[in-house]
């Protein structure tokens, strides 16, 4: 596990002071010290949330984490139950109040959710 410890001194950022990437468990202890930025620690999304994101202009994106962690725990799921479970998520009803519900935008949400999973 990757570990930042801190002894007194001053981690400091414009944005954030420490950003790890989402589901690093980064260990981080500070002992004194400071850290300081927009947002002291930051976990940054995991790159299925960012490409959806950024597809989905404007859609929140705790209901796109929300549907990536449903869709993920669903891998190997027929399609029909993935699309499903989409269209009736959180996100899902955003996506039909955006009239964005097109099968194909539905099929880049499953396909980029479960091609990050691994």
């Amino acid at each position: 596990m990757p570990k930042i410890n801190q002894y007194g001194g001053k981690i400091a950022g414009q944005d954030a002071g420490i950003s790890v990437p989402s589901g690093s468990q980064m260990e981080i202890t500070q002992h004194g010290g400071e850290i300081t930025g927009h947002r002291a620690i930051e976990e940054r999304d995991s790159p299925a949330v960012e490409a959806i994101a950024a597809r989905l202009s404007g859609a929140p994106h705790d209901e796109i984490r929300e549907a990536v962690t449903v869709l993920r725990a669903m891998r190997g799921a027929p399609m029909e139950e993935l699309e499903a479970t989409v269209r009736t998520s959180r996100l899902g009803k955003w996506l039909a109040v955006a009239g964005d519900v097109a099968p194909e935008v539905v099929g880049f949400i499953i396909k980029t959710a479960l091609a990050a999973a691994g």
